[in-house]
């Protein structure tokens, strides 16, 4: 939040990226709530949420920035927060044109490090600011739950910790139901492997990719590298080559998962 208010109606586009449901969406909010109670009007700011297929009734790319220019307040400085940008298709032609209109001021986030590769980069060299979204630390989780158990140790807190994880929204359903919790883990997962990997590198062979994933998460703490993991899985008789190993590798990364 420091971040976002320190850059606030600076000529530079504030960029946010992190895994997915990790609070990239609740930070925009917070900031566009915390806009208007210090008197930003609400036709100021304009939300959109990549994610809701509600959006892409607008249309494409420039359907949606002629949406949003329509909707500019002319005399004041406008907000505007794109969410999951990265699921329009050419965005950085829809971040470029809104970046360069003097009254707008543009934050976008993205699930993927591919956000800030290619034409994004070249397009944006030195107009953009990267603010990473990451998981709970220890001492924030342990401020949580001593709250709810300050009987807890904080030894027994760090197992639950190393257990559970940092993702926020976990929390909020463990409060409901474990199993809740627990599958909301598995749906997060599964959506991360499907929409940011799965579907951006159109990848048909899932049962070695899956393989791979099952294997670099079973190694954890330990040094691994394309070549010992494509060994080990032909010893397995799995047969995958090692660029195609480092291709999968890399794709993990631009996740976030790894």
């Amino acid at each position: 939040m420091q971040t976002l208010r320190n850059l606030k109606d600076q000529n530079i586009i504030k960029v946010i990226t992190g895994v997915r449901r990790f609070g990239k969406s609740t930070l925009l909010q917070m900031f566009a709530d915390e806009l208007q109670q210090k008197g930003v009007m609400q036709e100021q700011i304009q939300f959109y949420n990549f994610e809701d297929s509600d959006i892409y009734t607008i249309g494409n790319w420039k359907e949606i920035y002629d949406y949003i220019k329509i909707r500019l307040v002319s005399d004041k400085m406008n907000y505007i927060f794109l969410d999951e940008v990265q699921n329009v298709d050419v965005f950085q032609r829809l971040v470029d044109g809104l970046f360069i209109k003097k009254n707008c001021d543009v934050y976008i986030t993205g699930s993927n490090a591919y956000l800030l590769s290619g034409e994004l980069a070249t397009l944006l060299t030195g107009r953009y600011i990267e603010t990473s979204i990451l998981p709970l630390q220890f001492a924030e989780y342990y401020e949580y739950t001593i709250l709810k158990s300050p009987n807890l140790s904080k030894m027994e807190s760090l197992g639950n910790y190393v257990m559970e994880g940092g993702m926020p929204e976990y929390y909020t359903q463990k409060k409901i139901n474990q199993k809740q919790a627990d599958d909301f883990i598995k749906s997060v997962l599964q959506a991360i492997i499907e929409k940011d990997i799965f579907q951006r590198l159109n990848i048909k062979d899932k049962h070695d990719f899956n393989k791979i994933i099952d294997f670099v998460f079973d190694s954890v703490g330990s040094f691994v590298s394309p070549r010992s993991i494509s060994n080990t899985l032909r010893s397995n008789g799995t047969i995958v080559d090692n660029k195609t190993v480092a291709k999968y590798l890399d794709s993990l990364c631009d996740a976030f998962l790894l």
